[in-house]
């Protein structure tokens, strides 16, 4: 017999055996334990190591998804789906995004067992080896290894994964051709293979991929014609091919690609061709057809296209006038016409109204379009523009072809040195390299301060977002020189250049000249990261002549930070020298960020291969013999009275400094004038309240760091006094040496040893990103056990016991080898006689100031306690106290420490540039010191002695939270001692300075475990 069921009775009836598990569903809001399993594999295999299986993937917790990224290339995240119908209820792995984080590892075949992972983004990291075939199984939708070093043939499996959208598998080393096979990938819309090997013709089953949207094929070895079929890709928004191989002329069928919004194709080889027809590309933005051997005039409907930003058709053979449709180019922001053959006349209003135009290197005739003024102009470049024959202005030689001289042969130059992108640099007496600082460089021509030197620069840096592009660098990987070399200088900086840059020498004696070109690659570096895999590849010319192509710095200097000197015999027949450095496509553009790329040049000298002649002014000679004998006589009266005054007002600071008993020297202002080049500003390295400081080198050659107060400082004669008294009785290798002072007249100078990498906080958290350092993991320690060491000194070892007041990131200076020094003791107070503490008028930094001192004027050494551990937690997050504020709900930097700590994940306060490079318990352990350090009771807090012989491992933490002074008053220093108790954690911890320790995938859990140590 059939029994009927209501169907509001069947409902409640499944929804029962749902609720008891009748039905067999699983936990539906954790991972699959499969999946589980494949992760674990596949963070060995990364070189993943601080993924946290204590938390399930999927619950959101522990740090399965970071936040908190220092830039926008970092990613470490994971996206489950929870939403499957059974019998697949379990959560399951959707995307992952490892982005920027220096994995050494191989690509995981345990990938493949993530069976509804449609998303993979593994872009900047080191990974090496190829795809395994195991993937061919997977679904992905999107793919990206950008940015790794993975080798060999076009992986075939992923011509297996039909169900790919998006490919990138840019800066690489894969070589080989194409397979044919990728007509499978049916569904592709992006694919990226730019800075690889690959070699061959363009296979035709490409032009079978009708739905690309973006294609980049930059920076390979392709041979053969740019294909028909690329007039197949209607739906292509995006199409570059800069430096690819492949020879022209472009195809006409490119005119089929209506959607274009970005075309960049460049370096061609093969015959002169006419120009493409795009006049039915209305969507395009970005025009670049830069040396495609383009001839005949320049079309007129490029005037109409309205949508154009960017156009470039630089370097080609393209004649005749500029349209009068370029007016029409209201919205264009950037216009380069340079290197061409253009004739008659530059429109007024079209380089008037555009905001940047380059039409250097051009044969224009008509001299009454000639701009007013020179060719020192920052956003219009039209240097070398008008041919030989064009009479010009006297003052308008800078835009005819050659740059003629006009000066007579007495001011003629025999010599020249340039600081590329830097400040002026003294190597010696006779050799100075003249600054080179400015800024800009899209569209300009800049003169040197004599006018004996200029460069021209051209182009901006594609894709790297910024409003203003950079076109100076300053040094992000260690140099390989002698520090205290001054020569050394020149290699920190460099100018840098996306298309062109041109330098000459002007008015120069003709003759042969040895011109030496320094180079020292200073981007990229020859570590484990992802920064190592950039690559820098440029053309150097000498006089118009190709001399170096494909220059490649690191590769000819053996490594980056390494100088390397290129040297040309030239012989100057027209007063001028002439040096271009040229982009050609080639090199990776997007490492360590998009738009790194482009010539890049340290320092130029040039040295003449003869006598250079002598002329004699006599008008010059009898004005130095008729110097009137009433004057000197006045001038000697004039000294003789401001010497007797400044020798009266300076007997009582004599006096006082008399009463020190200084174990330092004393130096006269002639010598410290010589010495810093009379207080040049380009001397300057650093400036503050009390005044300035400046680099000095002494006649031995010893570098000094020279601090001379200003009338203006509040750190006054007794600061001064008081400055020079504590210091000069102290040595230590954690303390800045003070090797002496000077006192003439109103001038109050001391004279430091010489400290090459600055202070602490330029080097952690610099307004100039290019200023900082990038400090690993074994740095880190070192600057924070160095710190600890020198305050220990000062407290407890010193036969003068010392608070300092101001201990800050930027009072500690780093030499170079980056020990940390202790500097600036003008607000110490001596504490030697006994007393529990000192009652004194507040003075210090906010943001490190104990909260004892700062609201009673509570003075003890457990004050620069306090300060150390801000500090400290500075040196592990990169990040300053009171400049970063994560968000509106938190104060500084101390504020957002404590309140992780609070919800367990205080290892989120690690620099996230450190990647996975680092040691958990070791960073567990430093930031768990500086906590403890910054309690806001000072008898809670540690003594110096006691933080270095916790982080030297002499002394385990649960001994030091069995004193009792760290009673259970405190609930999180119990917590805290629990658990010291509980695991052998301290008992395996010591710094050890031979480099960085990593944990283990378990290890990262038990260190999560223990960063809610303070609950």
């Amino acid at each position: 017999m059939m029994v009927s069921f209501h169907p509001k009775y069947f409902i409640i009836i499944i929804f029962t055996l749902i609720l008891h598990g009748h039905l067999g569903f699983s936990d539906n809001t954790r991972l699959h334990e499969a999946e589980v399993g494949a992760l674990k594999e596949i963070g060995k295999k990364l070189g993943k190591k601080d993924w946290d299986f204590k938390k399930d993937p999927c619950s959101g917790e522990g740090n399965w998804v970071v936040t908190t990224y220092t830039t926008k290339e970092f990613e470490s995240n994971l996206t489950c789906d929870c939403s499957f119908p059974p019998p697949n209820s379990s959560c399951h792995i959707i995307r992952i995004a490892l982005k920027s984080q220096n994995l050494t590892g191989i690509v995981p075949p345990e990938f493949s067992k993530l069976r509804h992972l449609k998303v993979l983004d593994l872009s900047r990291n080191s990974l090496t080896g190829s795809i395994p075939k195991e993937w061919a199984s997977m679904r992905l939708e999107d793919l990206s290894f950008m940015g790794n070093r993975l080798s060999g043939p076009f992986p075939k499996v992923l011509t297996r994964l039909t169900t790919l959208r998006n490919l990138s598998l840019e800066g690489n080393q894969f070589s080989g051709q194409i397979p044919p096979e990728i007509k499978k990938m049916i569904h592709l819309e992006r694919l990226h293979l730019p800075s690889n090997a690959f070699t061959g013709s363009l296979p035709e089953e490409l032009g079978l991929l009708q739905n690309m949207t973006d294609m980049r094929i930059s920076d390979n070895n392709f041979t053969g014609r740019i294909p028909d079929f690329i007039g197949n890709w209607t739906r292509i928004m995006k199409l570059q091919m800069h430096g690819s191989g492949l020879d022209g002329p472009i195809p006409s069928s490119i005119s089929r690609l209506t959607s274009l919004t970005d075309l960049r194709i460049s370096d061609l080889g093969g015959k002169v061709s006419s120009f493409p027809p795009l006049s039915n590309l209305d969507s395009i933005k970005s025009l670049v057809l830069r040396k495609c051997n383009l001839n005949g005039p320049l079309p007129k409907y490029i005037g109409h296209l309205k949508k154009l930003k960017t156009l470039d058709l630089s370097f080609n053979l393209l004649t005749g006038e500029i349209p009068s449709s370029f007016d029409n180019l209201k919205k264009a922001d950037f216009i380069f016409l340079t290197g061409n053959k253009l004739t008659g006349a530059i429109p007024s209003s079209f380089v008037e109204k555009n905001k940047n135009v380059d039409v250097s290197y051009n044969n224009f005739t008509d001299a009454s379009s000639i701009p007013p003024g020179g060719c020192n102009k920052d956003t219009s470049n039209l240097v070398e523009s008008f041919s030989t024959g064009t009479k010009a202005r006297k003052d308008a030689s800078c835009y005819l072809q050659h740059f003629p001289c006009l000066r007579p042969k007495t001011e003629h130059i025999y010599k020249l040195y340039i600081n590329c992108g830097g400040d002026e640099v003294k190597v010696d007496k006779g050799t100075r390299y003249e600054a080179d600082r400015a800024p800009k460089g899209a569209s300009m021509f800049s003169l040197g301060p004599d006018d004996h030197w200029g460069f021209s620069s051209t182009g901006i840096f594609m894709d790297n977002d910024d409003d203003a592009d950079e076109y100076t660098v300053r040094n992000k990987s260690r140099l390989s020189v002698n520090d205290s070399s001054p020569i050394s200088e020149i290699y920190r900086t460099a100018r840098i250049s996306p298309l062109s840059l041109t330098y000459y020498g002007l008015c120069l004696g003709n003759g042969n000249y040895t011109v030496q070109l320094h180079f020292a690659e200073i981007v990229f570096t020859d570590d484990k990261t992802f920064y190592s895999l950039g690559k820098r590849l440029f053309d150097v010319y000498v006089q118009d002549k190709l001399v170096i192509k494909n220059f490649n710095i690191q590769e000819a200097a053996g490594g980056s930070g390494k100088p390397i000197i290129k040297k040309f015999t030239v012989n100057v027949t027209d007063h001028n020298l002439k040096i271009g450095l040229r982009w050609a496509g080639k090199g990776t553009t997007g490492i360590p960020i998009r738009g790194v790329y482009g010539p890049m040049i340290s320092a130029i000298s040039v040295e003449p291969n003869f006598k250079p002649p002598v002329y004699h002014d006599r008008k010059e000679i009898m004005l130095k013999a008729g110097v009137p004998v009433a004057a000197a006589t006045l001038l000697l009266l004039i000294i003789l009275g401001v010497f007797w005054k400044k020798r009266r007002d300076k007997n009582a600071l004599d006096k006082e400094l008399r009463g020190l008993d200084l174990q330092t020297g004393t130096f006269t202002l002639r010598q410290i004038k010589a010495a810093t080049d009379n207080f040049d500003a380009t001397m300057k390295i650093g400036e503050g309240g009390f005044g300035s400081v400046y680099k000095g080198v002494l006649s031995e050659g010893k570098l000094i760091a020279v601090k001379q107060l200003s009338a203006k400082s509040r750190q006054g004669n007794r600061e001064f006094v008081n400055e020079i008294g504590m210091i000069s009785a102290l040595q230590h290798p954690n303390l800045v040496k003070l090797y002496g002072c000077c006192v003439e007249g109103n001038q109050l100078i001391l004279v430091y040893e010489y400290l090459e990498n600055n202070c602490l906080s330029r080097a952690l958290f610099g307004k100039d990103v290019s200023e900082r350092l990038k400090l690993d993991w074994s740095t880190r320690k070192k600057i924070f056990l160095g710190i600890a060491k020198g305050l220990t000194f000062l407290h407890e070892e010193s036969r003068i016991k010392i608070v300092h007041r101001d201990i800050k990131a930027s009072n500690v200076l780093l030499d170079k080898d980056l020990n940390a020094k202790i500097s600036d003791f003008g607000l110490a107070k001596l504490n030697d006689d006994g007393n529990t503490h000192i009652s004194t008028r507040i003075a210090g930094t906010i943001g490190y100031m104990a909260p004892e001192y700062a609201m009673r004027g509570y003075l003890t050494e457990k004050a620069d306690v306090y300060s150390f551990g801000v500090v400290a937690l500075e040196i592990v997050s990169g990040k300053s106290n009171t400049n970063f504020r994560p968000s509106e709900d938190f104060v500084y930097l101390l504020d957002w420490a404590y309140v992780l700590q609070e919800r367990g994940s205080l290892l989120e306060l690690v620099d996230p540039t450190l990647g996975s490079d680092y040691s958990e318990e070791e960073a567990m352990l430093m930031l768990n010191v500086a906590l403890m350090c910054t309690n806001a009771s000072p008898t809670l807090r540690p003594t110096m002695s006691q933080v270095v012989s916790l982080l030297e491992g002499k002394t385990a933490m649960q001994e030091l939270l069995s004193d009792p002074s760290f009673s259970t008053v405190n609930p999180k220093l119990k917590a805290l001692r629990n658990h010291f108790w509980q695991t052998e954690l301290s008992r395996t911890l010591s710094f050890s300075t031979s480099g960085p320790r990593t944990a283990s995938v378990n290890s990262q859990a038990d260190a999560e475990e223990k960063s809610g140590l303070l609950d």
